[in-house]
């Protein structure tokens, strides 16, 4: 099984035991994950800034990306970014319209 990878900036600089702890067990779950291609910051940290546009594009151009390589799941080992990822997707996906009865 394949699952695209987001490793974001924290395990990439600052937590890289950790992002191997979690490629490590993935592949002996039998899960290949393979890092998204020109992955950017996924916005938790633009958050702190008044530029609010970048903290909600910017992971949605992460999701894209994930979804131009053929997977429609993406996996990553940070919290911080698996929230923002989430609320990104919920943002970015069509709200259903739900008609009176």
């Amino acid at each position: 099984m394949k699952l695209s990878y987001y490793p974001g900036c924290t395990l990439k600089n600052h937590a890289r035991n950790f992002e191997d702890s979690t490629l490590y067990a993935m592949d002996r779950l039998g899960v290949e994950a393979v890092e998204l291609e020109r992955w950017n910051c996924c916005g938790t940290v633009y958050s702190l800034s008044a530029d609010d546009l970048m903290r909600q594009v910017a992971p949605i151009r992460n999701l894209i990306r994930a979804k131009e390589g053929g997977n429609s799941q993406l996996m990553t080992g940070c919290s911080m970014c698996f929230n923002t990822l989430k609320r990104a997707n919920h943002r970015a996906r069509p709200m259903k319209k739900t008609w009176p009865a």
